[in-house]
């Protein structure tokens, strides 16, 4: 059976800040009324970076958020899918830049 996709190549959405987030929980939600399964979710070419100073959108304690619940299914953000700004040092990494990983 073919698989089934919504596009044909990869992608990368990246929100900025708090309406970034929201416009990506919006997709991610989307995705599991769309996709229901995380097999079905995996095979899309799709992924998802929220970049924020602050974790607010995140879960929190290990618990999931009850705003990104979709069809009794946690869509929550995963640590992979989300970038603190906050606690990253540009000046440090910018004054050294030849130890700095690419």
């Amino acid at each position: 059976m073919a698989q089934t996709t919504f596009c044909n190549s990869n992608h990368i959405l990246v929100g900025l800040g708090g309406t970034g987030g929201k416009i990506l929980r919006a997709f991610k939600m989307r995705m599991f009324e769309e996709f229901p399964t995380q097999e079905e979710r995996k095979k899309q070419p799709v992924a998802l970076l929220y970049v924020d100073s602050t974790d607010e959108m995140m879960p929190q304690d290990g618990k999931a958020r009850a705003d990104f619940r979709v069809m009794g299914q946690d869509a929550s953000f995963t640590r992979n899918e989300f970038l603190n700004i906050k606690a990253v040092d540009v000046e440090h990494i910018l004054d050294h830049m030849a130890t700095t990983p690419r």
